[in-house]
């Protein structure tokens, strides 16, 4: 699936082409296209979006390729962990976490 969002006189033109004259047009300079694919990515992991669905967005073809921005958000491995305290497996694994608390 692909999206384009640069088109003139209802033709597709070309990505790169229409990206490179928009800089120019505000002086922006030493910028890629592909500068926005990282902030993407960036910016949906820094806001808690699961890794899987980041890697479907981007179009990895494997989640190693999207693991690279999962340093941004630690917060979402502790939040994760911290699920484990609030709910009760079938062994009871939950009020063993409890009592031991966070270390």
């Amino acid at each position: 699936m692909y999206t384009y969002i640069f088109a003139q006189d209802n033709q597709i033109g070309s990505l790169k082409r229409a990206f490179e004259g928009a800089c120019k047009r505000a002086k922006i300079e030493n910028f890629q296209i592909h500068d926005l694919r990282h902030t993407c990515a960036a910016w949906m992991v820094s806001a808690g979006v699961p890794l899987a669905e980041v890697r479907d967005v981007l179009v990895h073809t494997s989640i190693t390729m999207t693991e690279r921005y999962a340093h941004l958000a630690p917060e979402n491995l502790r939040h994760a962990v911290t699920k484990l305290c609030h709910a009760e497996s079938r062994f009871s694994h939950g009020q063993w976490l409890k009592k031991i608390g966070p270390t």
